[in-house]
């Protein structure tokens, strides 16, 4: 699933920084890893990044991402260093872990819905100067960095103030800007746009807007990151929509667009990028029943994996995993899934994807006690909202083993930590879907024990 694609809800770097050649001062570096990215950022320490930044009279970079998020550990790993976009090296880079709690002050100003979000920021006034949502191209990054950091056009001044409206929750406001931008834009501001204004419909939940968009545009743009985020937001609002017809012609048009991404990789278009393209591909094709074909992107999502993957660190690999684990799924080949989760998790003990990964497995093949144990090991290692949602799983596998007041406790207890999340991280329809899951179970006969 792209992570575009995950209901835009939710889920470090090296440090120090560089100023004419000089190392300032700053925490102890670390090992460049996926979650870890070449060349000198701060690690969630906003306030210390705003004053250097002021210092040295640069713009402020901030990359939202999460461990969960696998086009963030793509970027990590493939372009966020200065060796493939110079242009790093003149601004102050912050990373901000979205699942942090120290983080929610600044995710109240600079939200993510999308993972992973890129801010560009002026450091006196806090305003925001570019917005870049999901994965990028070395090449889009890099010209994504000159125009915002330089005085901008009308086109660009447009863009801005719709980033600016959208980072503080202003959503109407930022439409009407995204829509005033596409009026003018050149290719390459049009394609960053229109993902803005197709993800700020279905944040809006204006679903029949987003699939108008979709039929209008996505036939139209080119091979690239861009397009197959587009096509991805476009299928989450089809999934949502209330006109089958129009969702239907959507996902028609979008599995056009999928099939040309899945099947060559553009320049400057990643592996995972790519495996994004099948895995929408394959779910695009299963809905218009074409299951064939399904299997046919299932396939040709395996051949990237494998190609990219080849010979990688389980670092790079378990990159894949979670597209890997669902093709593998699909195909009829869980037990291949299983057995890759298993080595991933003895292999990288201090990661929760791969627990997390297989409990899900486990519950759709009604393996409901090595499903909970599973789970339990992604959440004794997670932390903030992912750790949260990941109580839904276990939820599940309460459920489907017959425990139905054990699942109650843990959807209460779910419920009760997304109330308790801090603002900056607070997920109001996470709580409402708790909610309605609590409603939908019997009346409890019993109370539940302390968590």
């Amino acid at each position: 699933m792209s992570t575009l694609r995950v209901s835009m809800l939710a889920f470090a770097l090296a440090a120090c920084a560089e100023h004419v050649g000089q190392t300032l001062p700053s925490a102890a570096p670390q090992a460049p890893t996926p979650e870890s990215p070449r060349g000198a950022w701060l690690e969630n320490s906003a306030e210390e990044a705003f004053r250097e930044a002021q210092a040295q009279r640069r713009l402020l970079l901030a990359d939202l991402w999460a461990p969960w998020c696998h086009t963030c550990l793509s970027m990590r790993a493939q372009v966020l260093d200065e060796a493939r976009v110079p242009e790093l090296a003149n601004v102050v880079r912050l990373a901000i872990d979205t699942e942090r709690t120290e983080n929610e002050r600044f995710l109240q100003r600079y939200p993510a819905v999308v993972w992973p979000t890129f801010y560009l920021i002026d450091p006196e006034t806090r305003q925001v100067r570019g917005r870049w949502l999901g994965g990028a191209s070395p090449k889009q990054l890099s010209q994504w960095l000159l125009e915002a950091s330089n005085s901008p056009t009308a086109t660009e001044a447009l863009l801005r103030q719709a980033d600016d409206f959208s980072s503080q929750q202003q959503l109407s406001q930022a439409e009407a800007s995204y829509r005033a931008a596409l009026a003018e834009a050149d290719p390459a501001q049009r394609s960053r746009a229109l993902v803005a204004l197709i993800s700020t419909l279905l944040k809006q939940a204006k679903f029949a807007e987003c699939l108008q968009l979709a039929l209008h545009e996505v036939a139209q743009l080119p091979a690239s990151v861009s397009a197959v985020d587009f096509a991805a937001t476009a299928l989450s609002c089809a999934d949502k929509a209330a006109d089958p017809a129009l969702a239907r012609s959507t996902r028609s048009t979008v599995e056009a667009v999928l099939s040309r991404d899945c099947s060559t990789r553009a320049p400057g278009v990643s592996a995972d990028d790519q495996a994004d393209a099948c895995d929408n591909l394959r779910s695009v094709r299963a809905a218009l029943g074409d299951t064939d074909g399904a299997r046919r992107a299932a396939e040709q999502e395996l051949s990237v994996i494998d190609a990219a993957s080849a010979g990688a660190s389980a670092e790079v690999q378990a990159i894949y995993d979670w597209h890997r684990s669902a093709a593998l799924v699909f195909l009829g080949r869980s037990e291949e899934a299983i057995q890759l989760l298993k080595e991933r998790e003895r292999a990288l003990p201090q990661r929760y994807n791969a627990a997390h990964y297989l409990a899900r497995i486990y519950r759709d093949q009604k393996r409901w006690s090595e499903g909970l144990l599973a789970i339990d090991r992604a959440l004794a290692k997670a932390y903030g909202p992912r750790r949260v949602a990941l109580l839904g799983v276990k939820a599940s596998l309460l459920e489907g083993a017959d425990r139905v007041h054990d699942a109650r406790c843990v959807l209460t207890q779910q419920l009760a930590e997304y109330r308790a999340l801090p603002a900056g991280q607070k997920r109001a329809d996470a709580e409402a879907a708790v909610q309605e899951r609590l409603q939908a179970l019997s009346p409890p006969t019993e109370p539940c024990a302390s968590p």
